[in-house]
């Protein structure tokens, strides 16, 4: 039985994806960072097998972009600062 990778790829598709994410919360909020939208591109894919959760400590710019994939299995969850 071959093992499931458990790490994602960066391809173009991703970054692609992320930066539609960004520009469509880009016209609610003028400060989303670009990592946040290549962690909520990743999760989106990870989200078409089974639940995600995000873990942070700044979860506002998490949640708008989560919100923007209509999934409903991805979570954002704050923990305290790191």
């Amino acid at each position: 039985m071959e093992s499931e990778r458990h790490w994602l790829s960066a391809d173009e598709a991703s970054y692609r994806r992320a930066a539609e994410l960004r520009t469509l919360a880009l016209k609610a909020d003028d400060d989303i960072a670009v990592t946040d939208a290549v962690v909520v591109a990743h999760a989106e894919v990870l989200s078409e097998r089974r639940g995600v959760s995000i873990l942070t400590s700044d979860p506002g710019d998490l949640n708008l972009l989560v919100h923007l994939t209509n999934r409903r299995n991805i979570s954002v969850i704050q923990i305290d600062g790191v």
